[in-house]
């Protein structure tokens, strides 16, 4: 069909309707099925784990920062959520591009490997959610001779 100018019509996420006119103004009718595409945010992060080394007793690891971009158009607003209490970050909300900073509290931690996950989810992006994991390794130190 002739006289459709490409992005000439705004539509949202979800059931929008819309009277479409040719470009001399004639409707083309309701009757009629349409397909367009859509294009969405792409989350992006990196890296998608993280590893952590401390000694039992000692001081925490210094923090490692995850990447949260966004990878196509549009605007979109995230959020970093963890499923254990000795994980922060910040910045814990955002929009777009951004470096969040990844920190543990290992004082309650015993010798061994401890994991968990960071989930970072973005309601308008097409790859929602995305997960980091994280490991930390906790160690006795050697023995001073």
């Amino acid at each position: 069909m002739t006289g459709l100018v490409e992005g000439a019509l705004s539509l949202q996420v979800g059931a929008d309707l819309a009277d479409i006119q040719d470009l001399a103004g004639n409707d083309l009718g309701s009757d009629r099925s349409w397909q367009c595409t859509v294009d969405l945010p792409e989350l992006g992060l990196a890296p998608t784990s993280l590893a952590f080394a401390a000694e039992y007793g000692g001081s925490n690891p210094a923090a490692q920062n995850l990447a949260i971009t966004n990878e196509d158009v549009g605007t979109m607003a995230w959020t970093v959520t963890a499923d254990e209490d000795w994980l922060s970050f910040g910045p814990a909300v955002g929009t777009d591009d951004a470096s969040v900073a990844v920190s543990l509290d290992i004082s309650g931690l015993a010798v061994g490997t401890h994991t968990a996950t960071i989930t970072v989810a973005a309601p308008d992006a097409a790859n929602t959610p995305l997960a980091c994991a994280v490991s930390c390794t906790i160690s006795l130190s050697a023995p001073a001779l």
